[in-house]
């Protein structure tokens, strides 16, 4: 029985580990009432969101956009990500909470990801919380958070890599499926290009 305990304390101990970095990275955001706001942020995430809740309260699709140059297609643009599942935490009351929520959302998603990844790997604890830590703090995902589209794409890829080497490994379908949906959150996040690049290192992993 203590040993049990003592198992499931020490499988505990990475994730509120990675849970309290995140906290104290994003403080400013959790508990300050501050928004993502910054570069392509400013000028197309935020208004183009705050312009998707506002047209989902009244109970409509957004066909067109009105706000940039004397209008334009809304719903034909990928980079909006109007069928981008996560995009359904803007039918939220308060946009303010919903857009805080969506990019950490992706931020979380990243970090445990990449944590699991690594584990799959048989990596050592230690070396899986460095790489979740990198890949969280690291300059290349916050230099991207910013390009939205972007990084809502990119952040799926541990994911999808993880789904895939599970299904190489015992060739279950239900990791084929879950690669497949990663994939498609790939490019409804408004990023195809990554999951081109995406099946290319699949691709090339596999041999």
């Amino acid at each position: 029985m203590k040993d049990e305990r003592f198992s499931i304390l020490k499988n505990l101990l990475p994730p509120v580990f990675l849970l309290s970095v995140f906290n104290l990275y994003f403080f400013p955001v959790l508990f300050e009432d501050k928004v993502f706001f910054f570069r392509d942020i400013s000028h197309f995430a935020f208004p183009m969101k705050f312009y998707l809740a506002q047209v989902w309260e009244l109970g409509d699709w957004p066909f067109w956009y009105p706000n940039l140059v004397q209008g334009i297609p809304f719903l034909q643009q990928m980079h909006p990500g109007i069928f981008y599942p996560p995009s359904a935490l803007f039918l939220i009351n308060d946009f303010i909470l919903a857009f805080n929520v969506y990019f950490l959302f992706h931020h979380l998603i990243l970090m445990f990801s990449v944590y699991a990844l690594c584990r799959c790997w048989q990596k050592s604890v230690q070396a899986s919380l460095c790489a979740s830590l990198t890949s969280l703090l690291g300059g290349y995902f916050l230099s991207i958070a910013s390009v939205y589209n972007h990084f809502q794409s990119a952040v799926w890829f541990p994911l999808i890599l993880l789904m895939w080497h599970k299904y190489l490994s015992n060739t279950n379908a239900k990791n084929f499926c879950g690669a497949v949906v990663f994939l498609s959150f790939q490019v409804l996040g408004g990023g195809p290009e990554h999951a081109i690049f995406s099946v290319l290192l699949l691709y090339a992993n596999s041999l």
